[in-house]
């Protein structure tokens, strides 16, 4: 086995065969939910997929995923009144943490 492959099974094994990609975290969330779906069923959808959601407008949304690299994964969705529809929805870069 070559020792740049060795090196690389060994990260993946050592990070819990997490690897952050911003653009598959963007893809997969607006596959889940839209501008102008109710709020309220945004909040279920995120909170199927592991996120806790807190605060008022926008509401935070974010889980925690990794192994020796713990990485953020963050959603603030908006909303309009009085109808309760979203009508903004902001991804932050993906934040890491660990690793060695």
């Amino acid at each position: 086995m070559r020792p740049a492959t060795m090196i690389l099974g060994i990260c993946a094994l050592l990070n819990g065969c997490y690897t952050p990609s911003q653009s598959s975290w963007n893809w997969q969330v607006h596959s889940w939910i839209r501008v102008g779906m109710p709020f309220a069923s945004a909040i279920s959808i995120l909170g199927t997929h592991g996120l806790s959601c807190t605060g008022g407008n926008p509401t935070s949304c974010g889980r925690t995923r990794g192994g020796l690299l713990t990485c953020g994964q963050k959603v603030l969705v908006g909303f309009q009144e009085p109808e309760m529809l979203v009508d903004s929805i902001e991804i932050p870069m993906i934040t890491c943490i660990g690793g060695f």
